[in-house]
Formats: structure tokens, sequence, C-alpha cells
């Protein structure tokens, strides 16, 4: 296959910069931010209740944090959000799968802190 790869910001109308907080939960294949939430709830277990999270191009990624277990993280960033939400039940999103409606992209991440642990998929299988 041969082409160029474009990444998300050359994908995608995005507003223009603010600043976001809120409950990122990070797991296999899954990346999602709940803009505003002040902590974690069982709801969040859920995919696709929030936005697709990622990194800008504008941020050195070797800053960025791993995330070396599944959790949930309270995030406050510079960053932008897409223009445009895409329908429900339909594989044109945003993300793994295309599945969010929104997306978030950290130009600028200002704090990072694990608010909870949840289980690993794979555990039982290992």
């Amino acid at each position: 296959m041969k082409g160029h790869w474009k990444g998300t910001e050359e994908c995608y109308p995005l507003l223009g910069p603010e600043r976001m907080t809120g409950i990122v939960v990070v797991g296999f294949e899954r990346s999602e931010l709940f803009l505003d939430a002040p902590q974690f709830t069982p709801a969040m277990r859920e995919n696709t209740l929030g936005m697709w999270f990622g990194f800008s191009n504008k941020i050195d990624q070797k800053s960025v944090p791993v995330a070396i277990e599944n959790g949930a993280y309270l995030v406050t960033f510079n960053g932008r959000r897409s223009a445009c939400s895409k329908p429900n039940g339909q594989l044109n999103g945003y993300g793994h799968m295309r599945e969010y409606r929104d997306l978030a992209l950290v130009d600028e991440l200002i704090s990072w802190k694990q608010v909870a642990r949840l289980p690993d998929p794979f555990e039982r299988h290992r």
C-alpha cells in the first residue's frame, strides 16, 4: 500500500485551543475522555460514552505519560476538540474502530493523576 499517512489534525476540522479537564479511561484499545467529569464513576466502564482522547503533533511524544495499567486518570490540558460530532451507530466517528462521536487532542499536558485501577481484560487468560 502506497501513500502518505495523515494524522488526525490533518483529517478533521478542530475547534480553537481551550483548557479542558476530566477523567480519561485507558484500557485495551480505549482512550476515552469524560469532559468536565470531577471523578470516576462505574458508568464510565462502558465504552463510547465519552470522547476519543489523544495527543496532538504539537506535544513532544517523549513527554506523554504512559498508562502502564488499565485505569482512570484525572487530567487537565490545553487542547482542541472536534468541530463536529459524528452520528451515533455509524462507523464514521473518531478513535479506535471509529466508534466515538467526538475527539479531544492534547497540545499541552498540565496534569495527569491516576484515580482508579481497572481490571485487565486479559488477566484471566495469562
